[in-house]
């Protein structure tokens, strides 16, 4: 297995190392420890002008990045035959934002394009493309809604036999965000005046009905508590989804620490950390107790009820390290669960520069309850160089086919001409 990452490197201004290293680690031989994600063997380096706000989906055997400052979706195989860009599958308008989002799932890849116009009178529509074989394409209707800043690929959601688009319009409904069934008439609106339902989408099935259950986050939504900026994550049940009813079953616990502006919500991961077929649902916070941040894990249940309360619950320890940003999880040791990486690009260097960040790994979680930091975890990313932002965007996957997930982060470099080494 390898683990794959980003990296970059910055001495003083985030802004002069606008550029991506991608940096490959064989994670069959990662031990308990901590890694500098600069080191191990280069294998792409973007050019300059692709800057470093890319997304990013994992699937066997390729990994594919929107890189909205040059308009493209990329597929990077990674197995010595690249060139230095990959191989471009789509490309779109760069004032458009073609390549903010990313999903994958089996053949089709989708890529959101949230600034993209609607027509004359609906600028910042948004859209999003679908690539498999042939594109197909789905446009916003409401203008600066930017449908598309976050989409998912799910099994059928809505009953009619087929995997189902969800894309994702944060900032319809004056703010508030709504979530759409691509080809259908669904359209979900959130509940939270400026919540932005739909800052995060994930599916899996949580309740066992061998259906995917729909998870939203709104991640500025006033939460169960009635804390402004708490954040709110919705689980839409595919039987009601599909029935047209579509019942909340589960939104935000109150949140220990601080439940105000914690941003619950604003990262979600769909896990295995049982053998029980269903998945757990992870949930970043990563503004909770003034910035420390926080990750809530749900295990799966036959009711996931409203204010169900976390099994396990994460939280950061370094000052405004927003723990959280990120949550992916995969099967790196080989055990059949999953080990679950979080995120926290706002912890600073040892001398109090700002935004090394770091990348958290943690293992047997389902055999976990309680409350853990990262002196828990098995495995640390960190390097201590200011503005790395190591944690703000990575993926988990199993990238080469060989029964054990890979680690990729983007990072951030200096300024260059693309070159592969």
């Amino acid at each position: 297995m390898l683990a794959l990452l980003l990296a970059c490197t910055d001495d003083t201004s985030g802004a002069a190392y606008p550029a991506a290293d991608l940096v490959r680690f064989d994670g069959a031989t990662l031990a308990a420890g901590t890694y500098d994600p600069r080191e191990g063997d280069r294998v792409v380096e973007a050019a300059t002008e692709d800057g470093y706000d890319w997304s990013l989906a994992l699937a066997e055997g390729a990994l594919f990045a929107g890189v909205p400052a040059a308009g493209e979706l990329r597929r990077y195989r990674l197995d010595g035959t690249d060139e230095a860009g990959g191989e471009v599958l789509g490309s779109g308008g760069v004032n458009e934002a073609y390549g903010a989002a990313v999903a994958v799932r089996g053949s089709a890849v989708a890529v959101g394009e949230p600034n993209a116009s609607g027509g004359p009178g609906v600028a910042g529509a948004g859209a999003v493309e679908v690539v498999d074989g042939e594109t197909s394409r789905f446009e916003g209707t409401i203008s600066q809604g930017r449908y598309g800043a976050t989409v998912a690929l799910c099994g059928d959601i809505d009953g009619d036999g087929a995997d189902d688009l969800v894309a994702a319009a944060p900032w319809e409904a004056d703010l508030a965000g709504a979530v759409y069934l691509a080809g259908s008439a669904v359209r979900l609106v959130g509940g939270s005046a400026n919540g932005r339902f739909g800052g995060a989408l994930g599916c899996g099935d949580l309740v066992g009905a061998e259906a995917d259950d729909l998870v939203v986050g709104a991640p500025f939504a006033t939460g169960a508590t009635g804390a402004v900026g708490e954040g709110a994550v919705t689980v839409l049940d595919a039987e009601a989804l599909s029935a047209g009813t579509a019942s909340v079953i589960l939104v935000a616990p109150a949140l220990s620490g601080g439940s105000e502006a914690s941003s619950f919500g604003a990262s979600l991961a769909m896990c295995r950390f049982h053998a029980s077929g269903r998945a757990d649902l992870v949930v970043g916070a990563p503004t909770a107790s003034g910035g420390l941040g926080a990750v809530h894990v749900f295990f799966g249940r036959d009711e996931l009820l409203a204010g169900a309360v976390a099994s396990v619950t994460l939280e950061g320890d370094a000052t405004e390290g927003r723990f959280g940003s990120t949550v992916a999880c995969g099967d790196v040791d080989g055990d059949g669960l999953d080990e679950l990486f979080v995120g926290a690009p706002g912890v600073n260097a040892s001398d109090g520069t700002a935004e090394a960040g770091a990348v958290y790994g943690f293992t047997g979680l389902g055999a976990s309850a309680g409350t853990f930091t990262p002196a828990s975890a098995r495995w640390s990313f960190f390097a201590d160089r200011a503005f790395l932002r190591t944690g703000a965007t990575f993926v988990v996957g199993d990238l080469d086919a060989d029964g054990l997930a890979e680690l990729v982060l983007l990072e951030r470099q200096r300024a260059r001409s693309s070159t592969l080494e």
